[in-house]
């Protein structure tokens, strides 16, 4: 609350807070899933590097999405990885 205050124009409020821990999706083998089926993007896993890969994550969702060519080879990263 210290910290977030500083950043922040309207004053935050603690009296309902209670600690919180979230779950960081992770997969077998460390990599994150970018894949599509159908209609539905896949892209999550990254564990605790999510900020850091998000540029690159998003341009292969990107590529995906419009039907481009490749720039990283997106085999490694696909779900049926686990079949």
């Amino acid at each position: 609350l210290q910290q977030a205050q500083p950043m922040l124009k309207a004053p935050l409020n603690a009296t309902d807070s209670v600690p919180w821990m979230g779950f960081r999706p992770s997969t077998a083998d460390s990599l994150p899933i970018i894949d599509r089926i159908d209609q539905v993007f896949l892209n999550f896993g990254h564990q605790h590097l999510g900020l850091t890969q998000a540029v690159v994550s998003a341009r292969m969702v990107a590529e995906l999405y419009f039907n481009e060519p490749p720039v990283i080879d997106p085999k490694p990263y696909r779900l049926n990885r686990f079949k």
